[in-house]
């Protein structure tokens, strides 16, 4: 069906050029268009006469890894962000039709118990780091966790594009993980009106 419709031949250089396009209409600083730039010149060095759709999150990870090892952890991350991006909006216009989530390395940057810097961060370091920040700006009785705060996120994109799009987002690898994501557990606001009486006996 895809060389029927011609999304087979579509290149990953053919992709780049209606990028520009998109982010040229985003109003963007010139030097954030100017790091994107570097970015899609990086991706092209690599897959310009590739189909986009036989790109997969391998490759891009196998570009981070390197970027990380010549200590260019900064730009190994800033590429993944961009690359998210570039692919999320293939996504959306039709190009490719798999979730793609650029890999993001994370890693100590300071002794925190046995982990060294440049070790992996683990993923609870995160969630008592957004814990403390949160707390300190006093939020009342029961703040939410940062897994509420990605449920949520899941539902509003899942409302305003696709499930597909949040599963995207999200980075699962899953549509079963995105649906636990979606699923409200009964937590949303129910109404419930009352006949108004004018007096009670």
């Amino acid at each position: 069906m895809d060389r029927i419709t011609g999304i087979a031949d579509r290149s990953f250089g053919d992709w780049c050029t209606n990028y520009r396009e998109i982010i040229g209409e985003r109003l963007l600083a010139p030097k954030t268009l100017a790091l994107r730039e570097v970015v899609l010149r990086i991706g092209l060095a690599l897959w310009e006469s590739w189909p986009i759709g036989n790109i997969q999150v391998k490759d891009v990870a196998d570009l981070l890894k390197a970027k990380s090892k010549e200590g260019k952890l900064r730009m190994a991350n800033l590429t993944s962000s961009i690359l998210t991006d570039v692919f999320r909006e293939a996504m959306s216009a039709g190009w490719i039709n798999e979730n793609f989530k650029a890999e993001t390395i994370l890693q100590q940057t300071r002794h925190n118990g046995p982990s060294l810097p440049g070790d992996s961060l683990h993923p609870d370091s995160i969630s008592r780091g957004f814990a403390d920040q949160r707390d300190e700006l006093g939020l009342g009785v029961n703040p939410p966790t940062l897994h509420e705060i990605r449920s949520l996120a899941a539902r509003l994109y899942a409302k305003a594009y696709s499930p597909a799009f949040a599963q995207l987002v999200l980075g699962h690898k899953s549509a079963d993980m995105t649906a636990v994501y979606l699923d409200n557990r009964g937590s949303e606001w129910t109404v419930a009106e009352a006949p108004f009486r004018k007096s009670f006996e």
